[in-house]
């Protein structure tokens, strides 16, 4: 039987992807007539520096299948990226955070760590916080989509916390009870 709060979950989860339909526009094509022009867009990652001859070139153009292996990972430029910009270390944050959720989402895991699996997986609330605050961050100009996730995550936060309360005063309403059976005196037939 499938739990009313999972179908909610599903639902919202499906009107957030809904909200983010990739456009339908083709993403523009990368040759060289884009990166000839790349001097009109000043947001234009594909191609930069001239050399003396005014000729341009492209990054991309010195990637192949030969030299990937020996292209490596900039570790020192991503150390830098993340102390510098605070979006990406709120984001890197997150993402370190979501790496034991992603490990011990088995039932094998569930089973070896019983209760302690609840309390880890608890880090799903700060995360998902971490992640609004990211992208909250992240975008320069309209912040309307990031104010619509913030939003969305304190509804949601509040009906659970609601729900959360609503158990709790169940459970102590339970274990206030006496948990032997009353005594009932018998009663004599006329």
């Amino acid at each position: 039987m499938v739990r009313r709060s999972s179908v909610h979950g599903l639902a919202i989860a499906l009107a957030a992807l809904a909200c983010n339909a990739p456009p339908d526009v083709s993403p523009p094509v990368v040759d060289g007539r884009r990166i000839a022009r790349a001097d009109l867009d000043p947001d234009n990652w594909l191609s930069h520096g001239r050399d003396y001859g005014e000729q341009r070139y492209s990054p991309l153009a010195e990637i192949s299948r030969d030299n990937v292996a020996d292209l490596g990972l900039a570790w020192s430029t991503l150390l830098v990226d993340i102390t510098e910009r605070p979006y990406i270390t709120v984001g890197f944050a997150a993402w370190l955070m979501l790496v034991p959720l992603a490990v011990t989402s088995t039932n094998g895991w569930q089973r070896r760590l019983g209760r302690k699996w609840v309390k880890l997986h608890r880090l799903v609330y700060a995360i998902a916080i971490l992640g609004v605050v990211h992208y909250w961050w992240q975008t320069k100009l309209d912040v309307a989509e990031p104010l619509l996730y913030a939003f969305l995550l304190a509804v949601l936060l509040g009906v659970r916390l609601k729900h959360s309360r609503e158990m709790q005063a169940r459970r102590k309403s339970v274990d206030s009870k006496p948990a032997v059976a009353t005594t009932y005196s018998r009663v004599e037939p006329p």
